[in-house]
């Protein structure tokens, strides 16, 4: 049961971060502008 919880909370955490790695490749690209 903890081992479950444990997956899921890693899970969220690599999504977060996927996310603000998108995020600053999309700043990137403004700055390109």
């Amino acid at each position: 049961m903890f081992y479950d919880q444990l997956t899921r909370v890693n899970a969220e955490e690599k999504e977060k971060e996927q996310e603000q790695e998108q995020e600053q490749e999309q700043e990137k690209l403004k700055d390109w502008d």
